[in-house]
């Protein structure tokens, strides 16, 4: 297999001192939607309802360089969560997926070298973006730029220098 340096942050612990990412690794472009359509009358073709997408899996080849079980013990407790967590990726460092292993995780062993797979399920499909964005307001007008994927709802917090009477969109 061929190793690619591809840094992998999970739960805010670097993966590196256990695991090195391999060929084959892929977030794919977009996930799979989920599209409910209607026929109307006799008329050609549908009405599109609904659409949404679905949980997403990443999946990721590795390989376990100088295996110990020592060294199977702390990557499993790293992995072992109940909820999703912050997964970074080093080549995107300023975005993270809220992922969780989906599935065991079995690797296969020949002495000290393992190689296995863990497949990152993400219950929200896109990426995140790691930190918060301040603006400051140079007249009366503020524009937020989303430079993400995906439609975001926003969140302000407004701090006033002065009694100003009005907040709108």
């Amino acid at each position: 297999m061929t190793e690619i340096s591809l840094k992998v942050i999970f739960n805010d612990v670097d993966l590196a001192q256990w695991i090195t990412v391999t060929k084959g690794f892929t977030r794919g472009i977009r996930g799979e939607k989920e599209i409910t359509t209607t026929n109307v009358g006799n008329s050609n073709g549908s009405i599109l309802l609904s659409e949404r997408y679905l949980e997403k899996t990443i999946s990721m080849p590795f390989v376990v360089l100088k295996l110990t079980l020592k060294k199977q013990r702390e990557l499993s407790a790293v992995l072992n969560v109940d909820e999703p967590k912050r997964l970074i990726f080093g080549d995107d460092p300023d975005k993270y997926y809220m992922a969780m292993p989906a599935q065991a995780i079995d690797f296969d062993e020949l002495r000290t070298y393992g190689s296995g797979k863990i497949d990152w399920l993400c219950l929200e499909p896109y990426a995140f973006a790691v930190g918060e964005k301040t603006f400051t307001n140079v007249g009366n007008t503020i524009t937020v730029k989303n430079n993400g994927t995906y439609p975001t709802p926003v969140s302000f917090n407004i701090e006033s220098q002065s009694d100003n009477g009005f907040v709108g969109d």
